[in-house]
């Protein structure tokens, strides 16, 4: 029971240590944490996913260090320690009486687990037959060594198909065989030996024993099923389980082949075929067996089954160890059924088992499968196309040695070789066509290598692979290349990744202050020249050679800084281009290109061939649905109607399609923008004069013209109920504050405003005249769901509006109070939402936008995905400057709430706990009013007791769940901890975070402050990142250790490896015209402030973004100001691009690992460690404001 011993391990130490979890390192007896520490290095290794091991393995031992090589998988760095520790052992496998010491049987099982799993099967071979030299074991431990060596022995066995040559070491026990021909059941006491069953089951297949072979799979499963029968009844112990589905994923491969070669073979399961013998082996009559040998080469095809079992690896393709032992036994199936297409399915097999290898590090697996392929190879089996497979994966395989000069010869030799076949081939149809895609594949790949290595010149790249491979592409039958778009697609993208390069690297140079001090150096020389040429006849004859000269010096360098100077337009132009090309043919969404044909589009907005370029080779190319996640990115960027430069012109095309095409998703932007005028408060005028008036003549443009199409109806009924949730949420609720009683919404009135149309109607009627007018079709769908873009623009299916609940609530606190109400969608589901008013949620648009891309990277990347690593998010419908409606995040909780929060039924956690400490408003005001801030806070730490971990006790009393769902807070708190870093998140106070009292994730909200714009607050921020004393708590005895820290890692090693595609993400973010840049003084004044009123105010768990309305941060000032829209607060503003570029900046500092401006770049690792010791330091955390809770 794993998880019960951390449970209770975790509340010894709070009983033991003033009610607080204390962690190992803490500790000052050093028996009492050695005692501890092995009982969680042993509950932890029952988890073998968990990161939670490293908070506990110290790494100071030769055992810790093995501990750690075998949970990540390092097998090559475990060997020689395994190696040096059994030559040092007191006891070499056996004691003196002939028994192995558990140590040993462990240091022996280790080894022999690290020579199979790096496939070093001959090296395993040897080890085992010294093992059988030793004196035979007597005791338990020496028991379990030799039931390990058998195993390992069986499993060599199977995979040489020795189905004679064994010793009788190797033979099943004579009680288990005996069961087994008997059809008896077998105990519980009965040794389970998977290999051994698949030894006898592989053995009975490959002569044709089918009566025997049932007899062996029942068996075999009946014995898994009772070896994970624990796990079947608790969560506790679910190690074995998923090697237990495996297993029987591999009988059940057993029997389907089995079951083909049945139905393959009319000559199967005689009696005379053979018999059985007194040590459970059979003799067979070599005629029958022969006979049906042949008979099953002449009619038996395996190629549909190893596609089905291909089908099933998808489940375990991030388990290496899983998916070999798989395909080692797909391998040996293959070779017993002697198909008429053995070589055919096992070359597919040996290409498949040397891709994964390679990517999983197995050098030695992927080198045999390769040699597999050879000995194919030189009998003739091998056609063109899967020799030159064999080619690249060999190819592959050097590069991942870092053997870069080999692997590039291979490739280049491979291109050769193709390039000569198809010149000299006669060859048509399918198989030209794949070994031309093959050929552009090994062109694109060998391009990039040499393009990452900088070894031929920028010319060779681009015309000898790049641009050859997509000349390859376009000779090719359109039906072909989109049938294969996955490939061709990957070298389009990588000529436009080149071209791109070669773009920014060109346009660096020329834009660099050495280009534009050579230009000043031509400028005078060819001043020079005219002043020269304007001499008397007499004086240039005396001059003539140095004019001569200098005049082609001059035409030299001019022609020159033209080709460079025009070759800039000529690399954008062509990564457009190939952009375009990819994403017509990927059927991918491909959302990281879309956001490079966006940013390159962006930036060079004002030139014309540019604009003609994209309208041509993006926007009338590639599908619109691609273009839908940036919707409010492109459509923020419309000007007024008398704009009609080509950038509108494209804009317009691009803006249109994705309206007609996928109306939910954009309808609602174009009304939000035809609002954006709708400002007030202080600079309103100078706002809509700059900014808000034009865009909203220009979004009415597109609207009106959108009222001639097939969306009109739909237009209608979304503008009229867009157009009543703004009025709802300007509504003034004041005479309802402090009423629990709920408000009808009848008491709504919303006045007619669009289209021509007047009148007014309660806020119920009115949307359902609306909204219901036309029928269902031209329902709205419903604001707050989840609607993904389709390829095939059919949203039929779409939840629409249906009813709203009656009545509507308010949040607690806050001055513009945010109303709470319930809509019905068509599906009879009720969607629960935020409508607020006087506040901008379009900032909470983009940062939930970056949040949903940040998830993709999470999802791709297998160290990311295998954590279950994600940002929780939420849908939010800006529906105007002052007016938006959010999702509400169901089931969950503020953070701070839970700690310090007290009802009329219910105590705070921290008065439950601690009654006897000081409250949360005392600390508050003494670290306020204190002049000296460390010795304060320090105070207010040894009075106040985190609490925290109490949270997962109290909700999850299971061991299991409580520890699945604390591992799920840990792992939320670490990946929103590094994204918001690194996007410089701030205003992270105890009510912007949510709890979800379901998984225990995080959830976090109101982004009023990032990009590091908390530096400008009246209190400046101090700390990276939210990682106080409870936030630890939470965490349990390992603390930030272990799963924070590794969590932390991963994330900013992904981030770091795609930092070109966050710096594209962001760059296309923070560019948006409708982006805020600046902080104002009095708004970062207001925000503190109101930090500090909700402070002193109860908050409403219930209230999920209220804190913004509460300190009127975003929008108010007063109950009818808005300090946040005048237009020096706006992109329109002359510093805005100097503001974007200095974020930019940062974000790359950040994804480089520079942390302090005199030093150097820190690893990850370091700088995870940097960023958790700034975050928990009490000389930044007692700096910090009061309101922000610094001491929770």
């Amino acid at each position: 029971m794993p998880y019960s011993a951390m449970q209770y391990l975790e509340m010894w130490l709070e009983n033991h240590h003033g009610g607080k979890i204390t962690s190992l390192s803490s500790l000052d007896n050093d028996n009492i944490v050695s005692t501890l520490r092995d009982i969680l290095v042993e509950a932890y290794s029952f988890d073998s996913d968990g990161d939670g091991i490293y908070g506990v393995n110290d790494g100071r031992t030769v055992k810790s260090q093995l501990l750690k090589y075998n949970r990540e998988d390092q097998y090559a760095n475990a060997l020689p320690l395994y190696d040096i520790s059994l030559q040092f052992s007191n006891q070499h496998v056996l004691d003196r009486d002939g028994t192995a010491s558990s140590n040993t049987t462990q240091l022996v099982g280790g080894m022999l687990a690290s020579l199979q799993s790096l496939g070093y099967n001959h090296l395993l071979d040897g080890y085992l037959q010294s093992l059988d030299h030793k004196r035979q074991p007597t005791n338990r431990s020496s028991g379990l060594a030799a039931s390990q060596a058998l195993e390992h022995k069986y499993k060599l066995a199977w995979k040489r198909m020795q189905w004679e040559a064994v010793l009788p070491t190797i033979l099943m026990p004579q009680d288990i065989w005996s069961k087994l021909k008997a059809g008896s059941k077998t105990s519980a006491t009965d040794v389970f030996s998977h290999q051994q069953m698949l030894f006898q089951g592989l053995r009975a297949v490959a002569h044709g024993d089918f009566r025997s072979l049932q007899r062996v799979t029942s068996k075999a499963k009946e014995q898994i099923i009772q070896s994970v029968q624990l796990s079947l009844h608790s969560f506790e112990s679910t190690k074995d389980s998923y090697s237990a589905l495996v297993y029987l994923q591999g009988i059940h491969e057993i029997e389907e082949l089995a079951d083909f070669m049945r139905k393959s073979s009319p000559v199967v399961d005689s009696p005379i075929l053979s018999t059985v013998t007194p040590t459970g082996l059979k003799t067979y009559s070599s005629s029958l067996d022969g006979a049906l040998v042949t008979s099953r080469q002449k009619s038996l095809t395996t190629m549909p089954l190893l596609e089905r079992w291909q089908r099933r690896h998808g489940q375990i393709k991030d388990d290496f160890d899983k998916a070999e032992s798989l395909l080692g036994l797909e391998e040996v199936l293959l070779q017993v059924s002697k198909a008429t297409d053995e070589a055919q399915v096992l070359t597919k097999l040996y290409l498949d088992l040397a891709s994964l290898s390679r990517k999983a590090g197995r050098i030695a697996v992927a080198y045999r499968a390769l040699m597999k392929l050879e000995q194919l190879d030189e009998r003739g089996s091998l056609n063109i196309y899967d020799k030159m497979q064999w080619q690249i994966q060999k190819a592959k395989l050097l590069w991942k040695q870092q053997e870069a000069r080999s692997a590039i010869w291979t490739g280049k030799k491979l291109c050769s070789e193709l390039t000569a076949y198809l010149d000299g081939s006669s060859m048509t149809g399918s198989e030209a066509t794949s070994l031309q895609l093959l050929h552009v594949k090994v062109l694109t790949i060998t391009g990039k290598w040499i393009a990452s290595l900088r070894s031929e010149s920028s010319q060779v790249i681009l015309e000898d692979f790049f641009q050859k491979a997509t000349n390859i592409i376009n000779g090719i039958a359109t039906e072909a290349v989109s049938e294969r778009a996955r490939d061709t697609s990957k070298a389009h993208f990588a000529l436009a990744e080149f071209m791109a390069a070669m773009y920014q690297q060109v346009s660096t140079r020329v834009a660099s202050r050495e280009w534009l001090a050579g230009k000043k150096v031509v400028n005078a020389r060819f001043e020079e020249l005219q002043e020269l040429t304007t001499l008397k006849e007499h004086m240039q004859n005396e001059n003539r050679a140095h004019i001569h000269a200098l005049n082609k010096e001059v035409k030299h360098d001019v022609n020159e800084r033209s080709k460079v100077e025009a070759s800039v337009d000529q690399f954008l132009i062509g990564a457009l281009c190939s952009y375009g090309k990819g994403l017509s043919l990927s059927s991918q969404a491909e959302l990281d290109m879309v956001f490079r044909v966006l940013s390159l589009w962006f930036t060079n907005q004002r030139k014309a061939d540019i604009n003609r370029v994209v309208i041509e080779e993006v926007i009338d190319m590639v599908s619109s649905y691609k273009f839908v996640p940036l919707s409010y990115q492109i459509i923020s960027r419309i000007s007024s109607s008398s704009d009609t430069g080509t950038f509108q012109i494209a804009l317009h095309k691009l803006v249109m399609k994705m309206s007609v095409q996928h109306p939910h998703h954009t309808l609602i932007q174009l009304i939000a923008l035809k609002n954006s005028g709708d400002v007030e408060g202080k600079g309103a005028l100078q706002f809509r004069t700059n900014v808000g008036d034009a865009k909203a003549e220009g979004a009415k443009v597109y609207l009106a013209e959108l009222m001639k199409t097939e969306q009109r109806e739909l237009l209608e009924s979304l503008d009229s109920m867009a157009n009543a949730y703004v009025q709802l949420a300007l509504f003034d609720t004041s005479e309802y504050h402090g009423q629990k009683k709920k408000i009808p919404l009848s008491k709504v009135t919303i006045f007619e405003t669009n289209s021509g149309r007047s009148g007014t109607a309660p806020f119920d009627q009115y949307l359902r005249a609306r909204t219901r007018r036309g029928g269902s079709t031209v329902m709205p769908a419903v604001l707050t769901s989840h609607i993904s873009p389709e390829a095939d623009m059919d949203y039929s299916n779409v939840v629409r509006t249906y009813s709203f609940e009656p009545h509507f609530s308010i949040t607690d606190s806050g001055i513009h109070r945010p109303k709470i109400i319930y809509c019905h969608g068509s599906d009879g589901e009720s969607y629960k939402q935020l409508v607020k008013g006087h506040d901008d949620t379009r900032q909470d648009l983009v940062i939930e936008q970056v949040f949903d891309t940040m998830n993709q990277f999470l999802m791709e990347e297998k160290a990311t995905r295998k954590r279950k690593l994600r940002l929780r998010t939420y849908r939010v419908v800006p529906l105007s400057p002052i007016a938006g409606v959010l999702e509400w995040v169901e089931n969950t909780t503020p953070w701070g709430s839970y700690l310090v929060s007290r009802t009329s039924k219910k105590l705070s956690a921290h008065e439950r706990y601690h009654p006897h400490e000081w409250k949360h408003t005392e600390c508050r005001q003494y670290l306020k009013n204190a002049p000296e801030k460390l010795p304060a806070f320090l105070e207010i730490q040894a009075n106040f007791t985190p609490v925290f971990h109490h949270f997962f006790l109290e909700r999850f009393p299971d061991a299991a769940v409580w520890y699945h769902r604390r591992l799920a807070y840990v792992q939320s708190t670490a990946v929103t901890s590094i994204v918001g870093y690194i996007l410089g998140i701030g205003d992270r106070h105890s009510q912007n975070i949510l709890i979800h009292e379901g998984t225990g994730e995080l959830v976090h909200i109101d982004f009023g402050v990032v990009f590091d714009q908390g530096m400008a607050l009246y209190t400046p921020e101090t700390v990276p990142f939210r990682l106080t004393r409870d936030m630890v708590d939470g965490m349990g005895v390992s603390g930030v250790d272990g799963v924070f820290s590794r969590c932390c890692e991963v994330t900013l090693q992904l981030l770091r490896k795609k930092s070109a595609s966050v710096v594209t993400i962001l760059e296309v973010f923070v560019h948006d015209p409708l982006y805020r840049w600046t902080l104002s003084p009095l708004k970062a004044l207001r925000i503190q402030e109101g930090e500090e009123e909700q402070d002193r105010t109860k908050p409403s768990v219930r209230s999920r973004s209220s804190s913004r309305s509460n300190s009127s941060k975003r929008a108010t000032g007063t109950g009818n100001t808005n300090e946040t829209q005048p237009a020096d607060e706006m992109h329109a503003e002359p510093g805005s691009a100097d503001a974007a570029a200095r974020a930019l900046i940062r974000v790359k500092q950040k994804l480089e690992g520079y942390e302090d401006p005199n030093g150097s770049a820190l690893s990850i690792e370091g700088q995870v460690k940097h960023l958790l010791s700034v975050a928990q330091d009490p000389h930044n955390l007692c700096k910090l404001f009061p309101g922000w809770a610094p001491w929770l």
